[in-house]
């Protein structure tokens, strides 16, 4: 026999009370018809209820047709499954009192207790999981300097329009002219200045057909089109050396001239008079 087994029931019950008021994850009892009976203080903290406003109320907190379209359909798939199958999970972003949007893994689990139904939900705050996750993965996805994609999203963004586009594709690449040159001139601050500079403009331009502006780190870009005639191209390509014309400055340059033009280098790839494939024509 095992020491737990010697504990007294009520030894035991109060023990669990204990656990289920000290634990961070938000735990809430519900009865047969989905109305709160108890809550724990961590769910009244996540959501910014007290249990005395919360007990009676249905989940969700207001009757079904006060809740959007959502939160309806999601109400509807919990009894559902409940029914079906005694549990429930799901991942989800909800707002608390505050207008706080909190991502959450939360379960539903069906239990008897004397021939009665009641429902113990667990919620588990996954915000800073999430945050992480995303910024990981732009970490991955974007270049850090600029925020525009990288190499690797550009990719997968031409192989899906290869796939499903029923007009012309063209990329076009942009290389800035002596880029080496200015980064020892005006140090690193200043050339990070000209890089986020140059991406401001390109983007103020509002290119028609552009689909997307990538950087591939340094002075290497790429513009995505997706128009009905690949020559509409070379309007928005001399729109950009117009651009060019106009002179870039920074106080963070140590030169005498503050001035410096934009000169760059383009290439065009035209779909699929270039090349089939993406990373062909990206090449």
């Amino acid at each position: 026999m095992s020491d737990f087994d010697t504990i007294p029931a009520s030894i035991k019950q109060r023990l669990m009370t204990e656990l289920c008021e000290k634990i961070e994850d938000a735990i809430f009892i519900l009865d047969e018809n989905l109305r709160y009976l108890s809550v724990n203080p961590s769910y009244e903290l996540l959501i910014g209820y007290k249990e005395e406003f919360l007990i009676g109320r249905p989940l969700g907190i207001y009757a079904a047709e006060f809740l959007s379209e959502a939160e309806q359909v999601i109400l509807k798939d919990i009894k559902k499954n409940l029914n079906e199958h005694g549990f429930y999970e799901l991942d989800f972003s909800m707002a608390n009192r505050y207008g706080q949007n909190i991502d959450c893994h939360i379960t539903y689990r069906r239990i008897y207790i004397d021939q009665m139904a009641y429902h113990i939900g667990m919620l588990r705050d996954m915000s800073a999981v999430i945050k992480d996750q995303k910024q990981v993965a732009h970490l991955l996805n974007y270049d850090q300097l600029t925020g525009l994609p990288n190499r690797k999203v550009l990719l997968s963004q031409v192989s899906d329009m290869l796939l499903d586009s029923y007009q012309e594709v063209v990329l076009v690449r942009l290389n800035i002219d002596r880029y080496r040159n200015l980064t020892s001139l005006l140090g690193a601050d200043g050339a990070n200045e000209l890089i986020k500079n140059f991406v401001k403009e390109v983007e103020k331009l509002k290119l028609d057909n552009l689909r997307s502006f990538s950087h591939f780190g340094g002075d290497d870009f790429a513009l995505l089109f997706e128009c009905k005639d690949g020559n509409m191209v070379r309007h928005q390509l001399d729109t950009l050396m117009q651009m060019c014309e106009r002179p870039f400055s920074t106080a963070k340059t140590h030169v005498t001239n503050p001035s410096i033009y934009y000169h760059v280098s383009v290439g065009v790839s035209y779909f699929p008079k270039d090349d089939n494939e993406a990373t062909g024509l990206l090449d």
